[in-house]
């Protein structure tokens, strides 16, 4: 499952999306914290 994972996460971004591949324990951060840098970038 988790070569497929890999494989997916990396399909998704070479067609744009931001992908935030985090444990579901740290999501919320990673979420977050990915929102604030596209923001702080202009990629919002």
């Amino acid at each position: 499952a988790l070569p497929q994972r890999a494989r997916a996460a990396a399909r998704l971004g070479a067609a744009g999306a931001v992908v935030v591949d985090a444990e579901p324990g740290r999501l919320a951060v990673e979420l977050a914290d990915t929102y604030l840098e596209l923001k702080a970038s202009g990629r919002l």
